[in-house]
């Protein structure tokens, strides 16, 4: 039995597979420069993966875990000598609908 075909229709993947294949094209460039290159191709590959989810569930949860990464940072900030883990609201729109999804899922996947 021959594989089915899938085409995705979603708008954005059309454009990230452009952006992984420039990302893929970056060989020379500085060690700062690859760490770079590198987290971006981690994303855009996360990205797609969850554009290609079938599971509703799963897609809602992909979508959501990508858009809390994208509006927060975490780091270990040294404070009054101690080490201290800090995570940071970088976007709050992103935030508040992940957080606001996150709540709803229990009311949507009864």
């Amino acid at each position: 039995m021959a594989g089915k075909k899938v085409v995705l229709e979603h708008p954005a993947y059309r454009k990230l597979i452009a952006v992984a294949r420039e990302l893929d094209k970056i060989q020379e460039a500085p060690e700062k420069t690859k760490v770079l290159v590198d987290n971006a191709k981690a994303l855009v590959r996360g990205s797609i993966e969850v554009l290609m989810e079938r599971d509703p569930l799963k897609h809602k949860l992909g979508m959501i875990s990508l858009m809390l990464l994208e509006s927060t940072k975490y780091c270990m900030q040294k404070i009054d000598g101690e080490l201290v883990e800090v995570a940071e609201i970088t976007d709050d729109y992103l935030f508040a609908w992940a957080v606001r999804e996150l709540h709803s899922l229990p009311a949507k996947f009864k």
